[in-house]
């Protein structure tokens, strides 16, 4: 009766310690949830994700491979442009050797756009097998601006009379898209 009166004891212990670590293991994944490693820039909180930073402005969710503070600033007439037109233009051309990349773009800041009450005209700078528009700086106005990214050498944001070029070498095409984004959202 003894030895029962024991085991039952061990098995009510057994029974109360593993309760004990998956009431704690739970208490530590919600205490620990989205607030560890966030970072707070340009007034804005940021959360790491497996995908990126994670910002919420307006309800909306955008995912971003850098900081604000990690990549450079556009020119501040392109970054009004951007956020306060009514329609902008977005084109490259049609045989740029990174295509994929500002097609991805092209579409993220469409949605960000659009997320703003901005219309959007996707195009491309020649004909193309798609029947988009042909779009080119020389379309670009003050009031509908023409957003035209491409490959070169280098990481750059030029404006000129309505025109906003945006071109990177094949490397650092999330770190250009991030900055436009930024621009859009009026985080820089």
């Amino acid at each position: 009766m003894r030895k029962e009166r024991g085991e039952s004891k061990a098995k009510a212990y057994i029974v109360i310690f593993i309760a004990f670590i998956l009431v704690t293991s739970i208490i530590g994944f919600l205490y620990n949830g989205n607030t560890s490693g966030s970072r707070t820039v340009n007034g804005k909180k940021f959360y790491p994700t497996d995908k990126g930073w994670l910002l919420t402005l307006d309800r909306a969710q955008y995912v971003f491979s850098y900081l604000p503070d990690e990549i450079g600033s556009i020119p501040a007439d392109a970054s009004l442009a951007l956020k306060n037109s009514p329609m902008i233009y977005i084109t490259y051309g049609p045989e740029d050797e990174n295509g994929g990349k500002i097609a991805q773009m092209q579409y993220d800041l469409g949605l960000a756009l659009v997320g703003k009450n901005i219309y959007v005209q996707n195009g491309f700078t020649e004909n193309n097998s798609y029947r988009l528009p042909i779009i080119t700086c020389a379309n670009a106005t003050l009031q509908v601006p023409v957003l035209y990214m491409g490959t070169s050498g280098n990481l750059s944001v030029s404006y000129e009379s309505g025109c906003i070029r945006a071109e990177s070498d094949s490397e650092n095409f999330l770190r250009l898209r991030d900055s436009l984004l930024y621009a859009v959202l009026g985080v820089i």
